[in-house]
């Protein structure tokens, strides 16, 4: 493609070819119509003129005919009558008489005047009007018999020149034609301003998204002046679109430098003391056996909570079941009993123990396990942690409370995101797990922190049957 000039698959230039050619299309309609019409008015007004010579001379025969004694008489009383009533450009008066002279009107459409003159023009059919194709063109002959006592003594006709009519058409259908044709280049020049104006925003966003494909993602599409129409929404939502995955290739790119991080301590620490062990050096070699040992259950639940949070967008990451609230208060029961974790309370919240919901009882129970467990590290000995279920508007409702010191405010907006209260003997993921749950069972997570305790409640599912 020549430097400059649009590229003919751009939008705007295929819009404004299809335009100009259904515009050149309508326009051609226009003037083949325009030309039709004004030759129809035309051809009427011929056939209005030779009609009203035939009922003019009918209304003058009475006396023109009474006491004519012969041909001669007829043809001088013809003549006079011709005389007082001359042609015009449109028609031609002639009167044949019966074994007599054929007598026209001294003037008359001048190519009817040479067919006559020339006796080219063939006779017209008594009674009718038919029309007559010449060298000069159609000429319309209304023939109409002349009688006497009830006997035809002549014959008149009125011929009337179509020819003219033919050219006036063609004449104004020019006219519409070049009219049209410099409004349609107009339009069409318009229309294509139009069109590459409204469609910058387009060319804008293309050019954003070869940008954003080769990975810049901090490039945006300029902002269309808020016009509320399909290409402004489009561009919007186009920069949102690039905010959000902007936004998520930061938090990607976050987390694995936090996994990194996280990944990095428990292998160092296992391989440091295997080194000693290995040289034989180690001061207490049971205790760094051990060592290892914890850090590599650590790195183990690391990796399992990591294996999580990515199969948490997965089709299969739940399997639901019918379940009631009853049977989700014992097995938290059952679960805490093997853990040392002191006094927890856990309880049915009113009468809805018998209610079934649909959940995945195992990824209910790892999220509230987490939350408890999360409260037990988190506040002093002796603090009471207890876990309420319930039935909130057909969805599984549970939550977990303290009365320990609370989260710290600057904490809590991030307290769900991975990694964000890590330490020694937590992986830095548990409650990061609990958002996951709770989201991929179509609930959330609400937290109500502050110096009296924390509670956090989670919803599950919803009706049997529903999720």
């Amino acid at each position: 493609m020549t430097p400059g000039l649009p590229s003919p698959r751009s939008t705007w230039v295929r819009f404004t070819v299809v335009a100009a050619v259904v515009l050149a299309l309508a326009l051609a309609a226009t003037v083949a119509l325009a030309w039709e019409l004004a030759r129809l008015q035309g051809r009427a007004a011929v056939d209005e003129r030779l009609d009203r010579e035939r009922e003019v001379f009918a209304v003058r025969a009475a006396a023109l005919l009474v006491g004519s004694t012969g041909p001669a008489d007829l043809k001088r009383r013809f003549e006079g009558y011709l005389a007082t009533q001359p042609g015009s450009a449109l028609h031609m008066t002639v009167i044949r008489v019966d074994g007599g002279p054929v007598l026209t009107t001294a003037t008359g459409p001048a190519p009817v005047a040479v067919l006559r003159d020339g006796d080219r023009l063939p006779a017209g059919v008594p009674g009718r009007v038919v029309t007559r194709a010449t060298s000069e063109g159609d000429v319309r002959v209304l023939a109409t018999p002349v009688t006497v006592d009830g006997r035809r003594v002549a014959v008149l006709e009125v011929d009337g020149w179509l020819g003219g009519v033919d050219h006036d058409a063609t004449t104004l259908a020019g006219r519409v034609a070049l009219a049209a044709t410099l409004a349609g280049v107009l339009g069409v020049v318009v229309l294509a301003l139009a069109l590459r104006t409204a469609t910058r925003p387009l060319r804008a966003l293309h050019a954003a998204a070869e940008r954003a494909g080769i990975g810049d993602l901090a490039v945006r599409v300029p902002d269309p002046g808020g016009r509320p129409d399909e290409v402004g929404d489009l561009a919007r939502a186009f920069n949102g679109m690039l905010e959000r995955i902007s936004a998520e290739v930061a938090a990607r790119t976050a987390l694995f430098a936090a996994v990194s991080h996280e990944l990095r301590t428990p292998v160092a620490v296992a391989r440091g003391h295997l080194e000693l062990l290995e040289t034989g050096i180690a001061a207490d070699p049971d205790a760094s056996l051990r060592l290892v040992g914890a850090e590599l259950v650590r790195l183990s639940r690391l990796l399992d909570d990591l294996l999580l949070l990515a199969a948490a967008d997965g089709d299969t990451f739940l399997v639901p079941t019918d379940v009631t609230v009853d049977r989700v208060v014992e097995e938290v029961r059952l679960r805490l009993v093997g853990l040392d974790l002191g006094d927890v309370a856990v309880e049915a919240v009113g009468p809805a123990g018998a209610t079934t919901v649909r959940v995945d009882l195992d990824r209910v129970l790892q999220a509230v396990l987490n939350l408890v467990v999360n409260a037990r590290r988190h506040t002093p000995a002796g603090t009471r942690v207890e876990v309420r279920v319930g039935v909130v508007d057909g969805a599984l409702d549970v939550g977990v409370a303290d009365d320990g010191p609370g989260i710290p405010e600057a904490l809590r907006a991030r307290v769900f995101e991975p990694f964000a209260r890590g330490g020694r003997g937590s992986t830095g993921l548990g409650l990061a797990v609990v958002r996951a749950v709770a989201t991929a069972h179509g609930g959330g997570v609400d937290l109500d922190s502050g110096p009296a305790g924390t509670t956090v409640r989670l919803r599950f599912g919803g009706p049997a049957g529903q999720l």
